[in-house]
């Protein structure tokens, strides 16, 4: 791993970082905290020191943004400043050369690799947040793609309501995924799992099952590609502006300024 503001990022694919998800799922004994930080996660983690000790606590955190691809290729590579002001001007064209962290890791994408690679291990997950009944039709979508999947709950619970954690025990599930927003589900996680007897590892989706569901449309593949994912969901979405500009101005400044 390679660290960002103190804060170990995961150096592997996208494919390798579903594998070694599941592979602490098949532990006998733990309980596993992961992440998915971007750029405003790792901010946000520079003001709240709970939030850091979570994020130094987990196991794997994959990297949700094209900037700590960028941040990681500057620290290691030690370029000048200028040099890397015109690859993040350039990124769309740059990105592939950088090979610290191989690739971006979409929570978005990486749900649906590590849901696909447990239903090949019987392996048991619960889907828990979200609004408007998008963890039930993401655990509807999923059964339909992956026939083998055994998703054995799904909630839309408080993350202040104890009993939840007594009705998720009860389910069984090895893997949670947590739906909650950061850092509400990072803090449910770190309190929570271990009360859970057969779980062993969580992770915080945001909003992975709004996507999933087609509550909420993800940029077009191109944008995606191109690293300008932020700029459809700014589009589409302009009171985002204030957390998008956080992301791709007040980060890089923060990383250049180390």
């Amino acid at each position: 791993m390679i660290k960002l503001f103190s804060v170990p990022i995961t150096q592997s694919t996208r494919q390798q970082g579903a594998k070694d998800f599941v592979r602490y799922a098949m532990e006998k004994k733990g309980a596993f905290y992961t992440a998915t930080p971007n750029a405003e996660i790792l901010l946000e983690a520079e003001k709240n020191p709970d939030l850091k000790k979570f994020l130094k606590s987990c196991v794997l955190n994959f990297p949700d943004s094209v900037s700590l691809r960028w941040a990681a290729e500057y620290q290691t590579k030690k370029w000048s400043k200028i040099r890397a002001i015109l690859e993040l001007l350039f990124l769309s064209w740059r990105k592939n050369k950088w090979k610290t962290i191989p690739q971006r890791v979409c929570g978005s994408d990486i749900f649906e690799d590590i849901c696909r690679e447990a239903s090949e291990k019987n392996i048991t997950l619960f889907l828990l947040g979200g609004l408007h009944g998008v963890a039930a039709k993401t655990k509807e979508i999923l059964e339909k793609k992956y026939p083998k999947i055994k998703i054995v709950g799904t909630s839309e619970g408080s993350p202040k309501d104890d009993e939840l954690v007594k009705q998720i025990a009860n389910t069984k599930p090895q893997i949670i995924f947590v739906a909650y927003g950061c850092p509400t589900q990072e803090f449910w996680i770190a309190q929570n799992l271990k009360k859970i007897p057969t779980a062993r590892i969580a992770m915080g989706i945001g909003g992975t099952f709004d996507f999933m569901a087609g509550h909420i449309p993800r940029a077009p593949k191109f944008m995606q590609k191109l690293g300008l994912e932020w700029l459809y969901r700014l589009i589409k979405q302009p009171s985002r502006a204030g957390r998008i500009w956080k992301a791709v101005v007040v980060f890089p400044w923060k990383v250049l300024s180390q």
